[in-house]
């Protein structure tokens, strides 16, 4: 028998599903938490974590190499929108542990807007812009 608990925090719904002999902890983001928000990057920063499901987001004026991005939930999308030209996404087809997996070289500019789609492990270009 399976008993499915209910704990809300944060702007996130996380369902606790007790199987015969194993604990199962599964985190379900909910369509009443943030769905934007804005993060500025630290210096030399190489990962993102992800907050909400559209990011605005602005770099170090050193530059940013963003080389992975935590926080993904498998189906997710997440849209990033950049207000400067301080951020490179790197693209690694390696399909590693949240790698970013991109259809070419990826630098910001103003205004530019990528979206990307995350399998459970990594993430894959759906589509971009330069407004």
């Amino acid at each position: 028998m399976s008993k499915t608990v209910r704990l809300i925090k944060q702007q996130a719904v996380v369902k606790l599903v007790k199987g015969s002999s194993t604990l199962v902890i599964k985190t379900v983001r909910t369509a009443g938490g943030s769905s934007h928000k804005a993060v500025v990057l630290a210096v030399a920063a190489s990962t993102l974590a992800q907050t909400a499901k559209a990011m605005t987001i602005t770099g170090d004026a050193g530059g940013n190499s963003i080389a992975a991005i935590t926080g993904g939930i498998p189906g997710e999308q997440l849209t990033l929108i950049f207000v400067d030209g301080n951020v490179a996404l790197v693209d690694d087809a390696s399909h590693s542990a949240d790698t970013i997996n991109l259809s070419g070289a990826f630098l910001s500019v103003l205004d530019a807007v990528i979206t990307l789609l995350f399998d459970g492990t990594s993430w894959h270009e759906v589509s971009r812009s330069s407004n």
